[in-house]
């Protein structure tokens, strides 16, 4: 519990410095720092939007992974991976992350049109 509080606390300080002018090398740090102390998911979660906003896809990546091998019905894992990929135009892994995310939320007509788009830009190629 104690870790996950000082992870918490990090990532209080690192989204402070996502806004910041040249303090984006520190808030990976911080990030990293907190993802390393605390397993939570919560954490992890808050440590993936930091990398995300700071363009840190490979780290946000490995983090959600993380989250989804843990439990493959991690919604939101599978939501930040679905955006992390397509930001990357990595169209075959937002495919399989989009088509997870359907098999949970299969009545979502918007996901479905977005990961038939995707699916088709991934056939593409």
């Amino acid at each position: 519990v104690l870790d996950a509080t000082q992870a918490m606390q990090l990532l209080d300080r690192a989204e402070v410095f996502v806004g910041g002018m040249g303090m984006q090398d520190e808030a990976v740090k911080l990030a990293r720092d907190a993802a390393r102390l605390s397993r939570a998911r919560t954490v992890r979660l808050r440590a993936i939007r930091v990398f995300a906003k700071t363009g840190n896809v490979d780290d946000a990546v490995l983090l959600a992974d993380e989250l989804v091998d843990a439990d493959p019905k991690d919604q939101h894992a599978l939501h930040a991976l679905l955006v992390l990929h397509e930001r990357n135009r990595a169209w075959r892994d937002a495919a399989r992350a989009g088509e997870a995310l359907l098999r949970l939320k299969p009545t979502d007509t918007d996901l479905q049109k977005r990961v038939k788009k995707i699916v088709e830009l991934a056939r593409k190629g």
